[in-house]
């Protein structure tokens, strides 16, 4: 959803139920995203722009009221999926958060468990 219009975008459908909390990695590469149906998806950013675009210069340019060179996701890009879809939690997903660096998901779930994940595997740390 385009945050300035409410336009609808470009939906990737995956998660059986609401997407609860999402998190960008600081290198705009992966988005990471946690769900009420208890897992996570982990998602290559660049793969759904299509485009080596930052979601960063595209809201700043829009904010400003500046035509972007590219939209942030284009409707019309070839269906994507996740990289890892992470599983473990028995409640919903509150919290999400990735780093390439360490090369870690960690995600936190209602009931107060947090689990880690390896970014590049997908397996259990």
């Amino acid at each position: 959803i385009n945050p300035f219009n409410d336009q609808v975008i470009r939906s990737v459908p995956h998660h059986r139920d609401i997407v609860s909390c999402i998190c960008l990695s600081s290198d705009d590469t992966y988005l990471v995203a946690g769900s009420y149906d208890t897992t996570i998806s982990v998602w290559q950013f660049q793969s759904l722009l299509g485009e080596q675009t930052t979601l960063i210069t595209t809201l700043v340019s829009a904010a400003l009221g500046r035509s972007a060179s590219r939209p942030i996701l284009n409707k019309n890009s070839p269906q994507t999926e996740p990289v890892h879809v992470l599983s473990g939690h028995d409640e919903r997903i509150t919290f999400v958060t990735v780093n390439v660096d360490l090369d870690l998901v960690i995600s936190g779930a209602f009931d107060g468990t947090c689990i880690f994940h390896g970014l590049t595997d997908g397996q259990f740390v």
